[in-house]
């Protein structure tokens, strides 16, 4: 057993409180997000109760099944967790933060994860989705979509 880990980090040009708006609610990030474009709730439940559950579909047609595993306005923070995927691995956890830049009014945008992998080769394909799929079209599609409100 191999654990995956990953950093990614960037600048937003927008107040911490127009990201947070849209980043917090679990049930758009198909929305924002250009790797996906289905996301839904299940069960009519409040995208931001903690332990709602969210069926993604990405744009090659793979389903992610997430729950929704912590959510504070306070530290502008979220925690999912993966329960279903179609890549090889087990015990995902992702969380998005924002910290306030506050010289400039703009926003320090984190998202960090951790699962666990079978073996290098699986490491190697999770490593290589989570950052060419997920974490960089992510932050560079919120960077553009803020970019815009200047």
């Amino acid at each position: 057993m191999m654990y995956f880990k990953a950093y990614n980090s960037c600048i937003i040009s927008a107040p911490i409180e127009d990201v947070w708006k849209t980043v917090r609610d679990f049930s758009t990030f198909h929305v924002w997000h250009p790797s996906f474009k289905v996301g839904t709730i299940r069960n009519g439940d409040p995208s931001d109760r903690v332990g709602c559950v969210r069926d993604l579909v990405a744009g090659d047609g793979g389903v992610f099944v997430e729950q929704l595993y912590e959510l504070s306005d306070k530290e502008d923070t979220f925690v999912y967790k993966i329960l279903e995927s179609p890549l090889p691995m087990a015990d995902y956890y992702g969380r998005i933060k924002l910290t306030k830049i506050t010289d400039v009014n703009q926003t320090f945008f984190e998202w960090m994860a951790e699962a666990k992998v079978e073996n290098q080769e699986h490491f190697d394909i999770i490593t290589k989705v989570a950052n060419d799929v997920v974490y960089q079209p992510g932050m560079k599609a919120l960077q553009e979509k803020f970019a815009g409100d200047e």
